[in-house]
């Protein structure tokens, strides 16, 4: 897997809660989809990668003699992926309106996957995009993958206390895989105004435009 990526980070927390030491084990960077197919055509040297879906799917529907060892439910809300925009960017004239769409579409996206009428064709849609998987497939992808699908789980987990100890818990192995070049950090929680010096924040407003709250 990708070394310094959430890949890595999965792999070294894994190994924590398996009280091994990451000193005994080599993380050896490697394009995802690379290693997916060595691991896929039996090269050897590949018995074990990082990946995510859909390599893992693809994997796993090529060779039967391969397993999942751990994912990233071991350390639920510690991954996060999440559209980043800076703030010179959200300060430009249509930055708010462009946040706000894109914070909609998410919701939006979310219901139709939730609908019984429009599950199958939006699954079928998104595969199409995702890397040409059918139908069953998104079906195991949703499933595997928590979503924060509603504006109020969203504002929920931006606003909750669960957030600062998993920034805690990324900024210490940001810190000891040597991350942090341009300096330490400063996160927030909160809007602009309520967190000004932050050079990295989890703001809920557009959340709670989208959403009225």
């Amino acid at each position: 897997g990708l070394s310094l990526t959430v890949s890595e980070y999965t792999f070294v927390r894994n190994l924590e809660l398996l009280n091994q030491k990451e000193k005994d084990y080599n993380f050896t960077n490697m394009d995802p989809a690379a290693a997916a197919l060595a691991m896929q055509q039996k090269q050897p040297g590949h018995d074990a990668i990082v990946v995510w879906n859909p390599f893992v799917l693809e994997t796993l529907n090529k060779r039967d003699d391969v397993h999942v060892l751990f994912d990233s439910s071991t350390i639920k809300g510690e991954i996060i992926d999440m559209i980043v925009v800076s703030q010179d960017a959200l300060d430009r004239e249509g930055g708010v309106n462009f946040a706000n769409a894109v914070v909609d579409t998410f919701y939006r996206m979310n219901e139709r996957i939730e609908d019984e009428k429009t599950r199958d064709e939006t699954l079928i849609a998104l595969g199409a995009k995702f890397s040409d998987l059918d139908l069953e497939s998104m079906k195991k992808v949703v499933e595997q993958t928590q979503f924060y699908k509603t504006p109020e789980a969203g504002l929920a987990l931006f606003t909750g206390d669960e957030i600062v100890g998993v920034m805690e818990k990324v900024y210490k192995f940001e810190k000891e895989h040597g991350m942090l070049d341009n300096g330490e950090p400063t996160v927030g929680f909160g809007s602009k105004e309520q967190t000004p010096d932050a050079s990295f924040r989890f703001d809920p407003t557009y959340i709670k435009n989208v959403s009225g709250k």
